[in-house]
């Protein structure tokens, strides 16, 4: 049975680390989790849903390659899991992904995110809870997607006194155009992440065209904003 893997989720799956205990959280049709299983990337394989529907699905498929190699569980998000080493959620809103991280007090050490929309929210967040994002950039595939991926290389494994990680205390550093538009992209400036960026010129441009002001010279800002953003 091949794994048809779309663009968008050859490159999810090609941040992920590996080792340990992964959650593919929100796991959809699990193939990501299957491309993992068949590369026995990691000790341990959870897919979750909070969908039970959608679970026994992914469930039932991959039971025909793997078996017992994986675990399936029924989660709001982090709610029911157990220790994750590193989490996989994607297709979500960035609102929605900062939430589910947020009820959860033993946070994955990695993660790889794809928020949908407001992908700010989801930086701001990993900064402020003491992740250092490692990747964040914009691709293409046939819609755009952004990917952030945290690790928290500031934790160092328990102790044996009150198990509990030990903290640098170091944090990220970003600014507030970064926190916007991703480290990567401003730094790397790709096709995809130009593409990107005039087609909300492009949009803008649209808009203050119709507008009257004071909202017409707020958009004429953005616009030139992004411009200078992609020179």
């Amino acid at each position: 049975m091949n794994n048809p893997l779309t663009k968008r989720l050859r490159t999810l799956y090609s941040e992920l680390k590996g080792g340990g205990t992964f959650a593919d959280v929100g796991c959809d049709h699990g193939y990501i989790a299957e491309k993992a299983l068949e590369n026995e990337l990691f000790d341990e394989v959870i897919i979750s849903d909070i969908s039970e529907k959608c679970l026994k699905k992914a469930e039932s498929r991959l039971s025909l390659r793997f078996g017992g190699r994986f675990t399936a569980i029924v989660s709001d998000g982090f709610d029911n899991l157990p220790h994750v080493d590193e989490a996989l959620i994607s297709g979500m809103g960035g609102e929605i992904i900062s939430a589910m991280l947020a009820r959860r007090e033993d946070k994955p050490l990695r993660l790889v995110l794809q928020p949908m929309k407001n992908a700010e929210k989801v930086r701001r967040f990993l900064v402020e809870n003491g992740y250092f994002i490692t990747r964040d950039y914009t691709f293409k595939d046939k819609k755009y997607y952004h990917v952030v991926v945290a690790e928290k290389p500031n934790e160092k494994p328990a102790d044996k006194t009150d198990g509990k990680p030990e903290k640098s205390g170091k944090k990220d550093e970003y600014t507030d155009d970064e926190y916007l538009f991703g480290r990567d992209n401003l730094k790397e400036k790709s096709d995809d992440f130009k593409d990107f960026v005039n087609d909300k010129i492009k949009l803008f441009s649209e808009a203050a065209a119709n507008a009257e002001s004071p909202e017409k010279e707020e958009l004429r800002k953005k616009t030139e904003k992004l411009r200078k953003i992609i020179e």
